[in-house]
C-alpha cells in the first residue's frame, strides 16, 4: 500500500509538468493530464476568445430607431430619449435638410438624424464618435459672438415645420426658456447657456421660422 501512495505522489508531480501518466494502482487505471500546454486556462477557460464589436460604418441605418424614419420630429423626440439615446446638437440647416446628433449611450457610437420639412428622412451612424465631440458653436477657441439678428439657431433648425404645441417640450429640454408672446405670432425663449435671444414665428399651428433676435435685450418681460 505504501507503495501505491509513493507511485500515485510521483505521478502527480510529473503530471503537473505537462505529460500524460498512466499508472495501475491494485484494480484502478488513474489517468493525469496537464492541460496548460493547449493554451487552455482553468480559470477563465474563454479567455482570449472575445472580439471587439467594431463601430458600424458611416450611413449604417440604426436599427433600434429605423421605424422613425417619417416621424415628425417634434412628436418622435421623447422615443429617442427613451431609447437611450442623448442628444448632443443641430449643425445649420444644409438646404431644406437638417442634421441633428444623438449618442447611443450603451455603445458611444454617434448617430445623425436628416430631418426635412419637419420629419426625419433618415437615421444613420456617422462612423465615428469624434462627430459627437464637436460643439455647435466652436469657433477655435474665440469666445462666440452674439449671432446677428434673424439667424437660424442651429440647436433648433430641426423643429422648424413642428407642430407649436407638441414642440414646446422639446425646446425646454434644450436649454431654452420662454419669455413672452406678442400678438403678432412670435414667441421669445432665452437660450440658457448664452442668454441669446430666440424668437419663434408660427402660424397655422405650426413653427415657419427659429431664429436670433439680435440683442438679448428683446427678451426683457
Amino acid at each position: 500500500m505504501k507503495l501505491t501512495n509513493s507511485l500515485l505522489a510521483v505521478t502527480v508531480a510529473i503530471a503537473s509538468l505537462g505529460f500524460a501518466v498512466a499508472v495501475k494502482a491494485d484494480t484502478e487505471s488513474v489517468v493525469y493530464w496537464n492541460t496548460a500546454s493547449s493554451g487552455q486556462s482553468s480559470s477563465n477557460p474563454m479567455a482570449g476568445n472575445s472580439i471587439a464589436r467594431a463601430q458600424p460604418d458611416a450611413g449604417t441605418t440604426v436599427p433600434r430607431l429605423r421605424d422613425l424614419v417619417g416621424a415628425r420630429a417634434g412628436q418622435a423626440e421623447n422615443a429617442i430619449r427613451q431609447r437611450g439615446y442623448r442628444f448632443v446638437r443641430t449643425d445649420p440647416p444644409s438646404g431644406d435638410a437638417v442634421y441633428s446628433y444623438w449618442l447611443e449611450s450603451r455603445t458611444n457610437y454617434c448617430v445623425t438624424i436628416r430631418t426635412e420639412q419637419g420629419r426625419y428622412q433618415s437615421i444613420a451612424y456617422t462612423g465615428g464618435s469624434a462627430d459627437c465631440n464637436r460643439s455647435a458653436n466652436t469657433t477655435g477657441g474665440s469666445p462666440s459672438r452674439q449671432p446677428t439678428a434673424g439667424t437660424t439657431v442651429s440647436r433648433l433648425s430641426d423643429l422648424v415645420g413642428a407642430r407649436a404645441g407638441q414642440a414646446e417640450n422639446t425646446i425646454r429640454r434644450r436649454g431654452y426658456r420662454f419669455v413672452k408672446a406678442d400678438d403678432g405670432g412670435y414667441t421669445y425663449w432665452l437660450e440658457s447657456r448664452t442668454n441669446y435671444c430666440v424668437t419663434i414665428r408660427t402660424d397655422e399651428g405650426r413653427y415657419q421660422s427659429i431664429v436670433y433676435t439680435g440683442g438679448s435685450g428683446d427678451c426683457q418681460p
